[in-house]
């Protein structure tokens, strides 16, 4: 199973395939606004439990990774970058691209 997962990905580094972004930005976004509100009743009780505080920042490290999927959809919208790491060098910049991005979130 592990080697043909790591055949699959060499295949979609190879040729990249087209990225659904609108649907993609539109499921981040309800999950942004579903963390967030989350985050906000959380709040409150991060003051005063233990567990509050840690169920808090779960919804925090959630939050930062629906703004990072929102980020990185809206730079592939914009740039177009399946097309142009068709031309580049696409293993070397989609996993530089990636790993940039979830290292952030």
């Amino acid at each position: 199973m592990f080697l043909y997962i790591l055949y699959e990905a060499y295949l979609r580094f190879q040729d990249p395939p087209e990225v659904e972004s609108k649907a993609i930005l539109f499921v981040a976004s309800i999950g942004l606004v579903v963390n967030l509100t989350g985050m906000y009743i959380l709040s409150k009780g991060s003051k005063v439990s233990l567990k509050m505080k840690g169920a808090y920042f779960e919804g925090l490290s959630n939050m930062l990774t629906s703004v990072g999927v929102i980020i990185n959809i809206l730079a592939t919208y914009t740039f177009k970058l399946p097309r142009v790491l068709k031309k580049a060098n696409p293993s070397f910049l989609q996993i530089t691209y990636t790993s940039v991005f979830s290292i952030i979130s």
